[in-house]
């Protein structure tokens, strides 16, 4: 149990059942400590999209960055003009609310934490 499902359950024990802006608030942590510990340049959340910028120095293998596509069942684009730029976003049958969306960008990015 990662130390985020240990917080999230103390804090329902001591206060009840968390809203889902407590919920949004210790998943947002979660990515950004997430998206540290892999180097990521940049995270950016949007609506219904997140984009991982990687920075040249650390690049994820290319096994990795192929099988993302199969890791979550969001749209992927590639963008290499400037650094190697990941945007997944939702495809017309899937629709995101920001928990959702934030549960697919944590497990994105456990896919590229190193074994």
């Amino acid at each position: 149990e990662d130390e985020f499902s240990s917080l999230q359950k103390e804090l329902k024990d001591r206060f009840g059942e968390i809203q889902d802006e407590g919920i949004s608030t210790l998943m947002f942590y979660k990515l950004m400590m997430l998206a540290k510990e892999i180097k990521l340049k940049s995270l950016k959340i949007k609506q219904k999209s997140f984009v991982m910028e990687f920075a040249d120095k650390h690049l994820p293998k290319r096994d990795l960055l192929l099988a993302s596509a199969n890791v979550s069942g969001l749209k992927i684009n590639f963008d290499t003009t400037k650094n190697m730029r990941l945007t997944f976003s939702s495809n017309d049958e899937i629709i995101l609310n920001k928990n959702m969306l934030f549960e697919e960008a944590i497990k994105l990015l456990n896919h590229f934490m190193p074994k």
